[in-house]
């Protein structure tokens, strides 16, 4: 069933390319696809698209690029990513896809890069992300394929807190050195905890590759992955996610201190939508965004949960309407990281 959804696709993207100046090569040309019907899309800047399988879904992987790259390159793929599959009746689930993102560790901590790696930054930014277990939750929420800190029993986050101790106590030399701590001491043990026979990397955030403990990974391809998301929607949303990571890393950034491990905050799978919803408000409100944009966020929020319901003229009047809200977001969201930028010095270049 796949590979005629996949099929179906394929032959709206050729199409497509054949008046839009971008390069479609197939599957013979990249064996590491899993599908033989996989293919990826060039655009006119080397940039690339790439269509294949994973369990249960379509996945698509993209070029690393910075922000501003995919911004150019946003209206393209847009189309290529979710419009003209919406005409095969392809939309994003948010039950089955995840949307997961990854971001270069050497552009954002200078990881190994030695005396010039951004240690406290990268624990900063650990700490930061497992304080907010909201992240977790606002824009998808999987116990199983990306559960939280707060996911956990409590000896993990005591094993979390230990670590971070080991980090101030200067026991560390560098960012693989503490991401393989975090990897080996405490996502090995949620295996165990849990039951679960997966991999370490099946955490909210995973640092496999940051750890790099079998050296199969080059510089290029290290980086941090946040995997709790669901199935983006558009393209603005999409870039609204990733501009929020690249906003906490810039501000973390600036700061000169560590900030404290929280106590561990227990977040029950049924928590109520609009509990969430009051959670992140505050912390967007700490990123600095001003109460009538999270009021423009609140609303996009309520519409895209609502896109599920209806038939198809339905959902796509939301998914308009959803887009919409993303992108006036997306106009402030990089205000902000500007301003934060102006006086920091930070750099996140790449994307997944």
């Amino acid at each position: 069933q796949l590979d005629l959804q996949l099929r179906k696709v394929r032959a709206l993207h050729e199409e497509f390319c054949k008046s839009a100046g971008c390069t479609l090569k197939d599957s013979s040309h990249f064996p590491d696809l899993i599908s033989k019907n996989g293919y990826r899309i060039y655009f006119s800047d080397s940039s690339w698209v790439e269509f294949d399988f994973d369990v249960k879904v379509i996945e698509i992987r993209t070029k690393p690029m910075t922000r501003d790259e995919i911004m150019k390159n946003k209206d393209i793929m847009q189309k290529l990513i979710f419009d003209l599959p919406a005409q095969a009746q392809l939309f994003p689930n948010s039950g089955l896809g995840m949307g997961h993102i990854h971001f270069s560790a050497a552009d954002a901590f200078n990881y190994g890069q030695g005396a010039s790696e951004k240690i406290l930054l990268f624990r900063n930014y650990l700490v930061d992300f497992f304080n907010q277990p909201v992240l977790t939750r606002i824009f998808g929420k999987d116990v199983y394929n990306a559960p939280s800190l707060s996911d956990h029993p409590k000896e993990i986050y005591q094993a979390v807190r230990q670590l971070i101790a080991e980090v101030d106590a200067g026991k560390f030399s560098s960012i693989k050195s503490i991401a393989a701590e975090l990897e080996s001491r405490v996502y090995e043990m949620t295996k165990h905890k849990l039951g679960w026979n997966d991999e370490a990397k099946f955490q909210a955030l995973n640092v496999v590759r940051t750890a790099n403990r079998l050296g199969v990974f080059q510089i290029d391809q290290i980086t941090v992955e946040a995997r709790a998301y669901s199935a983006q929607t558009s393209m603005d949303e999409y870039l609204f996610q990733t501009g929020l990571i690249e906003l906490q890393l810039a501000q973390l950034d600036a700061k000169d201190h560590r900030l404290q491990l929280e106590n561990a905050k227990q977040v029950g799978l049924l928590d109520f939508f609009h509990i969430t919803i009051e959670q992140f408000k505050r912390y967007l409100f700490k990123l600095g965004f001003s109460e009538e944009i999270i009021k423009l966020f609140v609303k996009t929020k309520y519409l895209q949960n609502q896109i599920q319901f209806g038939d198809l003229d339905s959902r796509a009047k939301f998914y308009q309407r959803v887009q919409r809200g993303y992108s006036e977001l997306n106009i402030k969201i990089n205000q902000l990281i500007q301003e934060v930028k102006s006086g920091a010095n930070f750099s996140c270049k790449k994307l997944f």
